[in-house]
C-alpha cells in the first residue's frame, strides 16, 4: 500500500481543498493504487488465492 493509516487519517475536506492541481492528481493516483490493492484481497478465496490453506 502507498498511503499508511496515519496519512488516510490526515485526509479531509479542508486538506484536500488546499492542494495544487499537480499535488491533488498524485494523491488521487496513490488512493486509486491502494483502493484496487485493498479490492483486490477482499476478493481473494481460497480458489484464487496463491497462498496455501491451512
Amino acid at each position: 500500500m502507498t498511503l499508511s493509516d496515519h496519512d488516510l487519517r490526515q485526509l479531509d475536506e479542508s486538506y484536500i481543498g488546499s492542494l495544487a492541481h499537480d499535488q491533488l492528481r498524485l494523491l488521487s493516483l496513490k488512493l486509486l493504487a491502494d483502493l484496487k490493492v485493498a479490492r483486490d484481497r477482499l476478493n481473494r478465496t481460497p480458489q484464487n488465492s496463491s497462498v496455501p490453506s491451512g
